[in-house]
Protein backbone atom coordinates (compact mmCIF):
# COMPACT_ATOMS: atom_id res chain seq x y z
CA UNK A 1 0.00 0.00 0.00
CA UNK A 2 1.60 3.60 -0.89
CA UNK A 3 0.43 7.06 0.61
CA UNK A 4 -1.94 8.99 -1.47
CA UNK A 5 -0.01 11.82 -0.65
CA UNK A 6 3.22 11.47 -1.04
CA UNK A 7 3.46 8.01 -2.91
CA UNK A 8 5.87 6.68 0.08
CA UNK A 9 4.98 3.28 1.36
CA UNK A 10 3.07 2.37 3.85
CA UNK A 11 2.91 -0.78 6.19
CA UNK A 12 -0.38 -2.51 6.47
CA UNK A 13 -1.56 -1.63 9.49
CA UNK A 14 -0.59 2.14 9.18
CA UNK A 15 -3.64 4.39 9.56
CA UNK A 16 -1.16 7.74 8.53
CA UNK A 17 1.62 8.06 6.73
CA UNK A 18 4.44 8.40 9.13
CA UNK A 19 6.34 11.20 6.38
CA UNK A 20 3.47 13.59 5.60
CA UNK A 21 0.66 12.99 8.42
CA UNK A 22 -1.83 11.91 5.51
CA UNK A 23 -4.74 9.43 6.77
CA UNK A 24 -4.63 5.95 5.11
CA UNK A 25 -8.49 4.97 5.04
CA UNK A 26 -10.31 6.85 2.06
CA UNK A 27 -13.23 8.18 3.80
CA UNK A 28 -11.22 9.97 6.01
CA UNK A 29 -8.64 10.92 3.54
CA UNK A 30 -11.57 12.18 1.65
CA UNK A 31 -13.36 14.01 4.53
CA UNK A 32 -9.77 16.08 5.73
CA UNK A 33 -7.66 16.78 2.54
CA UNK A 34 -8.14 19.54 0.23
CA UNK A 35 -6.98 18.60 -3.72
CA UNK A 36 -4.96 20.75 -5.61
CA UNK A 37 -3.44 20.38 -8.85
CA UNK A 38 0.28 19.53 -9.00
CA UNK A 39 1.28 21.72 -11.71
CA UNK A 40 -0.62 25.57 -11.20
CA UNK A 41 -1.78 24.49 -7.54
CA UNK A 42 -5.60 25.31 -8.44
CA UNK A 43 -8.18 23.30 -6.32
CA UNK A 44 -9.37 20.30 -7.76
CA UNK A 45 -12.51 18.21 -7.08
CA UNK A 46 -11.04 14.10 -6.27
CA UNK A 47 -12.03 13.05 -9.30
CA UNK A 48 -10.99 15.75 -11.73
CA UNK A 49 -9.15 14.35 -14.19
CA UNK A 50 -7.91 17.27 -15.63
CA UNK A 51 -7.31 21.13 -14.04
CA UNK A 52 -10.14 23.42 -14.91
CA UNK A 53 -7.28 26.51 -14.51
CA UNK A 54 -4.32 24.93 -16.55
CA UNK A 55 -5.93 22.29 -18.19
CA UNK A 56 -2.97 19.99 -17.48
CA UNK A 57 -3.91 16.31 -17.00
CA UNK A 58 -2.82 15.78 -13.38
CA UNK A 59 -3.24 13.61 -10.46
CA UNK A 60 -4.46 15.63 -7.75
CA UNK A 61 -1.85 16.44 -4.76
CA UNK A 62 -3.43 16.47 -1.17
CA UNK A 63 -2.51 19.10 1.33
CA UNK A 64 -3.22 18.84 4.42
CA UNK A 65 -4.41 21.69 6.63
CA UNK A 66 -3.70 21.90 9.90
CA UNK A 67 -6.68 23.06 12.47
CA UNK A 68 -5.79 26.85 13.52
CA UNK A 69 -5.20 26.72 16.77
CA UNK A 70 -6.77 29.06 19.47
CA UNK A 71 -4.86 31.48 21.47
CA UNK A 72 -5.64 32.66 24.99
CA UNK A 73 -6.36 36.08 25.14
CA UNK A 74 -3.81 36.27 28.07
CA UNK A 75 -0.79 38.16 27.23
CA UNK A 76 2.74 36.18 27.62
CA UNK A 77 4.06 39.39 28.39
CA UNK A 78 2.06 40.21 31.17
CA UNK A 79 2.60 36.99 32.75
CA UNK A 80 6.42 37.03 32.71
CA UNK A 81 6.87 40.01 33.84
CA UNK A 82 3.82 39.55 37.19
CA UNK A 83 6.30 36.16 37.24
CA UNK A 84 9.10 38.16 37.70
CA UNK A 85 8.05 40.82 40.10
CA UNK A 86 5.13 39.46 42.04
CA UNK A 87 5.83 35.76 41.10
CA UNK A 88 6.53 34.81 44.89
CA UNK A 89 2.91 35.52 45.72
CA UNK A 90 1.48 33.83 42.51
CA UNK A 91 0.35 36.94 41.17
CA UNK A 92 0.80 35.50 37.66
CA UNK A 93 -0.73 31.84 38.27
CA UNK A 94 -3.89 34.00 38.95
CA UNK A 95 -3.58 35.59 35.74
CA UNK A 96 -3.15 32.86 33.81
CA UNK A 97 -5.63 31.06 35.63
CA UNK A 98 -3.30 28.69 37.16
CA UNK A 99 -5.49 29.22 41.13
CA UNK A 100 -4.38 26.28 42.46
CA UNK A 101 -0.64 27.26 41.91
CA UNK A 102 -1.08 30.94 43.27
CA UNK A 103 -3.72 29.87 46.23
CA UNK A 104 -0.20 27.62 47.35
CA UNK A 105 1.85 30.30 46.41
CA UNK A 106 -0.45 32.82 48.86
CA UNK A 107 -0.50 30.06 51.42
CA UNK A 108 3.43 29.74 51.57
CA UNK A 109 4.12 33.29 51.32
CA UNK A 110 1.95 33.73 55.07
CA UNK A 111 3.76 30.70 56.43
CA UNK A 112 7.20 31.85 55.81
CA UNK A 113 5.71 35.49 56.98
CA UNK A 114 4.65 34.00 60.21
CA UNK A 115 7.88 31.98 60.72
CA UNK A 116 9.73 35.09 60.78
CA UNK A 117 7.32 37.20 62.90
CA UNK A 118 7.36 34.52 65.05
CA UNK A 119 11.08 34.12 64.78
CA UNK A 120 11.31 37.78 65.67
CA UNK A 121 9.05 37.96 68.75
CA UNK A 122 11.21 34.50 70.32
CA UNK A 123 14.35 36.30 69.47
CA UNK A 124 13.59 39.42 71.88
CA UNK A 125 12.01 36.99 74.92
CA UNK A 126 14.90 35.21 74.71
CA UNK A 127 17.15 37.64 76.21
CA UNK A 128 17.84 41.35 76.96
CA UNK A 129 19.64 44.20 75.93
CA UNK A 130 22.53 45.71 78.65
CA UNK A 131 21.33 49.24 78.65
CA UNK A 132 24.82 50.14 78.98
CA UNK A 133 26.84 48.27 76.99
CA UNK A 134 23.74 47.96 74.56
CA UNK A 135 24.93 44.09 74.10
CA UNK A 136 22.25 41.56 74.05
CA UNK A 137 22.25 38.87 75.98
CA UNK A 138 20.77 35.38 75.88
CA UNK A 139 19.11 33.87 78.86
CA UNK A 140 16.70 31.85 77.33
CA UNK A 141 18.64 29.42 74.51
CA UNK A 142 15.84 27.15 74.27
CA UNK A 143 13.98 30.20 72.89
CA UNK A 144 16.85 31.90 70.70
CA UNK A 145 17.48 28.18 69.12
CA UNK A 146 13.39 28.07 68.65
CA UNK A 147 13.71 31.67 66.96
CA UNK A 148 16.85 30.82 64.50
CA UNK A 149 14.78 27.66 63.50
CA UNK A 150 11.89 29.50 62.59
CA UNK A 151 14.02 32.27 60.54
CA UNK A 152 15.94 29.96 58.88
CA UNK A 153 12.76 27.82 57.63
CA UNK A 154 10.87 31.17 56.85
CA UNK A 155 13.78 32.49 55.07
CA UNK A 156 14.14 28.76 53.21
CA UNK A 157 10.35 28.94 52.11
CA UNK A 158 10.33 32.64 50.98
CA UNK A 159 13.66 31.53 49.06
CA UNK A 160 12.03 28.88 47.67
CA UNK A 161 8.85 30.24 46.24
CA UNK A 162 11.24 33.24 44.47
CA UNK A 163 13.16 30.46 42.64
CA UNK A 164 10.01 28.97 41.74
CA UNK A 165 8.45 32.25 40.71
CA UNK A 166 11.35 33.02 38.62
CA UNK A 167 11.83 29.82 36.77
CA UNK A 168 7.72 29.60 35.83
CA UNK A 169 8.21 33.47 34.37
CA UNK A 170 11.44 32.48 32.70
CA UNK A 171 9.48 29.75 31.12
CA UNK A 172 6.47 31.62 30.29
CA UNK A 173 9.02 34.15 28.37
CA UNK A 174 10.93 31.32 26.89
CA UNK A 175 8.85 28.36 26.24
CA UNK A 176 6.08 27.04 23.47
CA UNK A 177 4.34 24.95 25.33
CA UNK A 178 2.99 27.21 28.11
CA UNK A 179 -0.98 27.00 28.72
CA UNK A 180 -3.22 29.34 30.74
CA UNK A 181 -6.08 27.88 33.08
CA UNK A 182 -8.21 26.86 29.49
CA UNK A 183 -5.51 25.10 28.20
CA UNK A 184 -5.08 27.57 25.35
CA UNK A 185 -1.41 28.06 24.18
CA UNK A 186 -0.24 31.34 25.07
CA UNK A 187 0.83 33.92 21.82
CA UNK A 188 4.34 34.11 20.97
CA UNK A 189 6.08 37.30 21.60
Amino acid sequence: MYCKNCGRELAENEKYCAHCGTPTNEDLFESTSLKFCGICGASLNPNDAFCSHCGSVSKPVSLNVEPTLEYSPKSRLVGGLLGLFLGSIGVHNFYLGHIKKGVAKVILTIISIVFIIAAASLLVSSGYVDEDTGEFFITNYSNFTNASLLFVLGILISSGLGIWALVESILIFVSTNIKDGDNKPLKKL
